[in-house]
């Protein structure tokens, strides 16, 4: 038996039945050749998603590190074809970046309560230090939803700083966090076994963290903006601190909202 699902006999689009002249649909933009899945067929398609370099993710992920400012103003623009769609390269590095953290085995209730002994001393109450614990046990279970509730954040804080210098809307500025984020994010992830030889790898990964999305995010808009200036960098630099800011607010109100659910439950 074929593997092959024919057009009909009028050469007509499988997916929505207008006539074909070409090798893809013009409406629905299916292609003409379109084939029965099959095992060999579904993951030949996933190694060519990651492997291909004139389109897909590896593609996106050399010109995001060649020219990311021309790449990501050519996709604005309407040339997007050959890039791995924003979100979804978001989404997927997010989950790299969770399964390396989760190599290093960190505690974050343990590492939390020695990050605080450090800075706040010993005579900290012991009422703050067990909702401290709670706040760091909870972001520990909720690290991905947290991760994907940060990117509207620093998109917003991009934004607003470059808003009247690019003349992107909060959407455009959007797809811009996808890549930028997401590559800071792999970067992070390649990073993680090394931070894991710290003594304190929660503390390492933030350090680095923040020194990392400022430098790269420092490049993206560099590259967009057309070269180095002092407006550039500064405004690079608070669109960081707008999004930190909003970042511990919302994992503040979260967590606080969770804790006083559980307590309220438990009583």
């Amino acid at each position: 038996m074929s593997e092959a699902l024919s057009p009909a006999a009028d050469s007509s689009c499988l997916n929505c039945g207008t006539p074909l002249a070409g090798a893809y649909c013009h409406v629905c933009g299916q292609r003409a050749d379109t084939e029965r899945i099959t095992n060999r067929r579904l993951w030949g398609q996933v190694f060519e998603a990651f492997t291909d370099l004139d389109r897909g993710f590896l593609y996106t992920l050399k010109v995001l590190t060649v020219a990311p400012g021309r790449a990501i103003k050519d996709y604005l623009a309407g040339h997007r074809a050959p890039m791995y769609n924003p979100f979804r390269f978001y989404i997927l590095v997010a989950a790299v970046t969770l399964i390396a953290l989760s190599l290093l085995d960190v505690d974050f209730v343990k590492a939390g309560r020695e990050l605080n002994q450090s800075l706040a001393g010993p005579d900290q109450r012991p009422e703050a230090i067990q909702l401290q614990e709670k706040v760091n046990r909870w972001t520990q279970e909720n690290l991905q939803t947290l991760q994907l509730l940060a990117l509207p954040l620093i998109a917003f804080g991009t934004w607003f700083a470059f808003r009247k210098r690019l003349g992107y809307n909060y959407a455009e500025m959007l797809v811009l966090q996808c890549y930028t984020s997401g590559y800071s994010s792999l970067a992070m992830a390649v990073l993680v076994p090394f931070l894991g030889l710290t003594s304190n790898p929660m503390l390492a990964y933030s350090a680095v963290g923040l020194i990392v999305s400022l430098l790269l995010s420092l490049r993206f808009m560099v590259q967009l903006e057309g070269g180095w200036s002092l407006g550039v960098v500064w405004r690079t630099a608070l669109a960081l601190l707008a999004y930190i800011l909003l970042y511990l607010v919302l994992i503040f109100v979260a967590s606080t909202v969770a804790v006083i659910v559980a307590l309220s439950t438990r009583g």
